[in-house]
């Protein structure tokens, strides 16, 4: 729920709170767009599947400008802005759970859960994981702000052009790998359906089999 914000008549041009919410309990405003226009990139691209490559182009480029404004923040850096760190405060849609084991642990308390055939493919993920998170404490990856899950029902877009919009869904933002954000995001868009299971659009279902190399060059053209 949001709190009801300051109400005035137009113009508003003397109010700098007429956009804000001043109750956050931890005594900073937040701010909030009335409005933003477009459909989420997901659905426009299934509804257009022309449009696909400019809508991941746009992504990409979206992507890039947000890192590139933020590239090299470090953990008291980050403090002093007021934004989360990937491994303590959460973030990356909660990578911190799983490089802590927290996730593991619930899993292995459960005698059904922790002899699922699942558990092996998941401990080589998260053991994949944590070594690439390891290089980004090396020094390795670069760091900077991180959407944390650029998924295309997370992004807006303009239905007619293509042409990117906003970033929505933003609760796991956080300061981490900037190579996350890429490959989160070529995670969630440029996979599909086999050529003999293909309906015609280009996001697949919830087992993608093939990655669209199209929609990824676009991706990686924008970024």
């Amino acid at each position: 729920p949001i709190p009801k914000m300051k109400q005035k008549r137009a113009p508003y041009t003397n109010d700098p709170y007429v956009y804000v919410s001043q109750r956050e309990s931890n005594g900073i405003p937040a701010f909030l767009l009335n409005y933003v226009e477009g459909e989420q990139a997901d659905k426009v691209m299934r509804d257009n599947p022309k449009l696909a490559p400019v809508v991941m182009r746009g992504i990409g480029g979206g992507l890039g400008r947000m890192h590139s404004t933020s590239v090299g923040l470090d953990k008291e850096k980050a403090a002093s802005h007021g934004l989360r760190w990937y491994e303590t405060d959460g973030g990356c849609c909660d990578v911190e759970d799983q490089v802590q084991d927290k996730v593991l642990n619930k899993i292995m308390a459960d005698p059904d859960a922790r002899d699922h055939e699942f558990m092996a493919f998941y401990k080589r993920e998260l053991d994949d994981l944590k070594k690439e998170m390891q290089l980004a404490k090396d020094g390795s990856l670069a760091l900077g702000v991180t959407h944390g899950d650029p998924f295309a029902d997370n992004i807006l877009c303009h239905p007619e052009s293509g042409k990117l919009s906003a970033f929505i869904d933003i609760e796991d933002v956080c300061v981490g790998p900037l190579l996350f954000d890429l490959a989160c995001c070529a995670i969630g868009c440029v996979f599909k359906k086999s050529d003999e299971e293909d309906d015609g659009g280009h996001l697949g279902n919830i087992y993608p089999q093939v990655v669209d190399f199209t929609l990824l060059q676009a991706l990686l053209d924008g970024y």
